[in-house]
């Protein structure tokens, strides 16, 4: 996994500037995102299918698409609900107190075990790994699955809930679409609105509350990327070839660089051969369907 900050330094050698005098950290990170909006913009998906967890609640069929879902391609359901589904020790634990309910950032003896998409438990309250901000933090979304967040004290474990839950049941596609919508309490109350949901049809889907349901499909790049974050995976050599252009081009602008001009030149050049020669697992896989409004 490469960061940004790794990304950064990285950028200001190819530039012959490691001290960042000339484009300093925060022309760097703008330049990386720049960059990445690029790689969006290009039509590049994530290359992993990801999967991500939601909870069923009682008599409720409309649920919000996760975060930067672009396309959906199958919904699977849990084998059994979450009050019945045994949890893991992951052997490692939390590396300072919770203190708050509203806290995103934690603390923990080791990130490397977990992955983003994964699900924690930390006591009754599970959350969900959005971001590895760095060896130690985790960011997370707190009181996942209709859990409550609470309050934690330090070195408590950390378990993986779900364990021994089975997706092998994919729903069928009739039986659920996505909207843009804002309210509605199933199919035939739904109203347009500007928000992405599944609504599931009340009149063939049934369900126990608290059965997970897993989201399979892809995202587009981040593109708001702050110090510390990771570089999506696989993107990185392009991002480092386009925000060396940016960076080259703006050093160039100053006047006092000739030589800038040819790296920026080359590196533009080397970025579009990325876009050009990205593959088949970075676009849209087939029978997949595109989440409205993104």
């Amino acid at each position: 996994m490469t960061t940004v900050n790794e990304l950064r330094d990285d950028i200001s050698l190819n530039v012959g500037d490691p001290m960042m005098e000339r484009a300093n950290r925060d022309h760097v990170l703008g330049f990386i995102n720049r960059a990445a909006r690029d790689a969006q913009n290009s039509g590049w998906l994530l290359r992993v299918e990801d999967a991500e967890n939601i909870g069923l609640l009682g008599n409720e069929y409309e649920y919000d698409v996760p975060a930067r879902f672009a396309y959906v391609k199958m919904l699977k359901i849990g084998d059994k609900n979450v009050d019945n589904a045994s949890t893991v020790d992951t052997g490692t634990e939390l590396g300072a107190a919770i203190a708050d309910t509203t806290t995103t950032a934690i603390t923990v003896d080791d990130t490397s075990i977990f992955v983003v998409n994964d699900l924690i438990q930390v006591d009754s309250e599970i959350m969900f790994i959005t971001a590895l901000t760095s060896a130690t933090v985790l960011a997370v979304t707190r009181g996942y699955f209709g859990t409550t967040a609470a309050t934690h004290d330090n070195d408590s474990s950390i378990l993986r809930p779900l364990a021994d839950v089975a997706f092998e049941y994919t729903i069928p596609r009739a039986y659920w679409t996505m909207r843009l919508q804002s309210g509605g309490a199933n199919t035939k109350t739904a109203a347009l609105g500007s928000r992405p949901q599944f609504v599931f049809n009340s009149d063939l889907f049934s369900f126990t509350a608290g059965t997970p349901v897993q989201v399979i499909g892809q995202r587009r790049p981040t593109t708001a990327y702050v110090s510390g974050d990771t570089i999506d995976d696989q993107t990185e050599s392009f991002i480092a070839e386009r925000a060396t252009a940016y960076a080259a081009r703006f050093i160039f602008a100053q006047g006092n660089a000739p030589d800038m001009n040819q790296v920026y030149l080359q590196s533009w050049a080397n970025s579009i051969a990325f876009l050009r020669s990205h593959p088949a697992e970075f676009r849209v896989r087939p029978n997949s369907t595109r989440v409205p409004g993104r």
